[in-house]
């Protein structure tokens, strides 16, 4: 999981162009005070250096964290939400 903090991006469309523009295409932007947040689900380390190369030209900062992950997202925010939700009842149940 990449972590990245995109200073002095104040257009969350911009930052998306320039996402699809280093072919990173699974990723969650959340808008800061200070710019955006850009999370990227990355299971086999495929996208590292596109990440890279996109952090260098945008001056983010980037953390990475290693662990076990499993994409869940639909290609709505919507239905993201709505399937997450699913996830956490179904594992409350249980637990």
């Amino acid at each position: 999981l990449y972590d990245l903090k995109v200073p002095n991006s104040e257009d969350a469309a911009e930052v998306r162009l320039e996402l699809q523009k280093h072919n990173i295409p699974v990723r969650t932007i959340i808008p800061t005070t200070s710019g955006h947040r850009v999370v990227v689900f990355d299971e086999r380390r495929e996208l590292r250096d596109r990440v890279a190369a996109y952090a260098e030209e945008t001056d983010a900062k980037i953390y990475e964290y290693t662990g076990t992950g499993k994409l869940v997202g639909q290609s709505s925010r919507a239905g993201s939400r709505d399937t997450y939700r699913k996830i956490i009842h179904q594992y409350e149940q249980v637990h």
